[in-house]
C-alpha cells in the first residue's frame, strides 16, 4: 500500500518536476551535491563495508563530477534545437526538437556499484523532469541505507522516493505502471 501511495504521489506531481525550468532543476541537483558533500565519508565506510573498496571516495568524486557537468550543460540541454528544413519546395521552413520527461520512473540499483548505479542516473532522471522512485541493492545492506539517508533528506517523496528491503519489493516494484524503467 505504501508503494502505491508514493507511486500515486509522484504521478500526480509529475508535472511540477517536468515544468520546472532548469534553474530549478540546478538547484534540486546542488541539494543532492551539498547532500553528498556531507556524508562523503560515511559512504566511503559503507562502501568498505559491503564492498571491501578502500575509502578514497572516488565513487563520490565522479557523481559529484557528473553533476558537475549535469548542471553546467542543463540549460543548453533544456533549450529547443531548431533546424531549418532545406527541401527545395519549403526553403523557409524550420522544425524544431524538444526533450521531453518520461515520467514517473523506477530506479534499480546494483550490488558491485551501489553507489554510481544509483546516483548517475538519478542525475539524469533528475535533470530530465522525472519522477523517482529508487530501489537500492539488498545486497549491499550498508550502501542502501547511505542512499536512502541521502535520499530522504535531499527529496520530498513526490520528487524522489526509496524503498528499501529484499528482493520481494524490487518484484513489487516491477509490477507497477512506470514509464520508465
Amino acid at each position: 500500500e505504501e508503494m502505491l501511495r508514493v507511486f500515486q504521489l509522484q504521478k500526480h506531481s509529475q508535472w511540477k518536476l517536468k515544468n520546472m525550468s532548469a534553474e530549478e532543476r540546478i538547484e534540486l541537483l546542488n541539494k543532492l551535491k551539498e547532500t553528498l558533500e556531507l556524508y562523503r565519508d560515511e559512504i566511503d565506510e559503507a562502501l568498505w563495508q559491503d564492498l571491501g573498496r578502500p575509502k578514497t571516495s572516488h565513487e563520490v568524486n565522479g557523481v559529484l563530477e557528473d553533476l558537475r557537468y549535469t548542471t553546467e550543460h542543463l540549460p543548453q540541454w533544456m533549450s529547443r534545437d531548431v533546424h531549418q528544413y532545406t527541401h527545395p519546395q519549403m526553403p523557409s521552413a524550420s522544425y524544431y526538437v524538444q526533450y521531453e520527461p518520461k515520467g514517473v520512473t523506477l530506479l534499480m540499483g546494483a550490488w558491485n556499484a551501489p553507489i554510481n548505479l544509483i546516483f548517475a542516473p538519478l542525475i539524469a532522471l533528475l535533470s530530465a523532469g522525472n519522477t523517482v522512485i529508487v530501489k537500492p541493492s539488498s545486497q549491499a545492506k550498508h550502501c542502501s541505507k547511505i542512499v536512502t539517508k541521502v535520499i530522504r533528506q535531499t527529496f520530498t517523496e513526490d520528487q524522489v522516493a526509496v524503498f528499501e528491503g529484499p528482493s520481494t519489493i524490487a518484484g513489487e516494484l516491477q509490477k507497477m505502471p512506470f514509464d520508465h524503467v
